[in-house]
């Protein structure tokens, strides 16, 4: 169970790394008077731009 655990907690750094890397998510932080906000944004078009162009360059490599 431990190992489970320890995989998906693996997955959800390496997504957030490349998430992070490729521009999919931004996170930004203010501080107003003692009080610290953090957002974190994700921009959807960019994800859905990505994933077609990778569906776009896995569909020519089964064309060659």
């Amino acid at each position: 169970m431990t190992r489970f655990v320890g995989m998906v907690v693996l997955l959800a750094a390496l997504i957030a790394a490349v998430g992070f890397y490729r521009g999919w998510f931004r996170a930004e932080s203010h501080d107003d008077h003692g009080q610290s906000t953090v957002t974190v944004t994700v921009d959807k078009d960019k994800v859905n731009q990505d994933k077609s162009d990778l569906k776009q360059d896995v569909q020519d490599l089964g064309h060659k």
